[in-house]
């Protein structure tokens, strides 16, 4: 037969206990996790005026050629910049932080929140530059049919810069975020 614990053994197990110690405060994490929320928001606001900018200018183009391949190659570019503008919003958006005051719920939202910006920066490659390739693709074959291959062949080297430049910083920023998240988890 077990014996019950004494009011006095319950009394001594809880002072005697560890208690969870963070490295930092509440008000600190807040102000981490508000910080980069706001980070979050700009980002995407940019990203956003610039898909503005990209559908006006290539929606002019739509309108203003008669080759039907730009014109297709256009519609392609605007549909991937709707496309991306969508996933922002669907897996990029900054969350509101919980009125909550406990640390342990700070903690774990902000380490949500750099998880996701983490997953959605080291996935760049496929919701963010593939959805361009479709258009630039054809843009570029309507340049290999009229243009001298010098004309045709700057642009490719161009694209191909521009798109490993933005994958790259993309994974770097990842990288970052992973190791922000590993601090987090350290020191929690």
């Amino acid at each position: 037969m077990t014996r019950e614990p004494s009011h006095q053994d319950v009394r001594t197990l809880w002072r005697n206990q560890e208690m969870e110690s963070y490295p930092f405060s509440l008000e600190e994490i807040r102000s981490q996790a508000r910080r980069f929320q706001s980070q979050v928001r700009w980002r995407n606001l940019r990203e956003y005026l610039a898909s503005v900018v990209v559908v006006v200018v290539f929606g002019y183009f739509f309108f203003i050629m008669d080759d039907a391949l730009l014109r297709l190659a256009a519609a392609l570019t605007i549909a991937g910049v709707l496309y991306v503008c969508y996933q922002l919003q669907k897996r990029g958006s900054a969350r509101k932080l919980p009125a909550e005051p406990a640390l342990r719920t700070c903690l774990e939202f902000h380490r949500t929140e750099l998880v996701q910006q983490r997953d959605l920066l080291r996935d760049v490659w496929r919701w963010y530059l593939l959805p361009f390739v479709p258009g630039f693709s054809l843009f570029l074959a309507s340049q290999v049919m009229q243009a001298p291959w010098t004309r045709w062949g700057i642009l490719l080297v161009w694209f191909v810069i521009l798109f490993v430049g933005i994958g790259m910083l993309n994974q770097w920023a990842a990288r970052r975020l992973q190791r922000e998240i590993e601090a987090l988890e350290k020191e929690s």
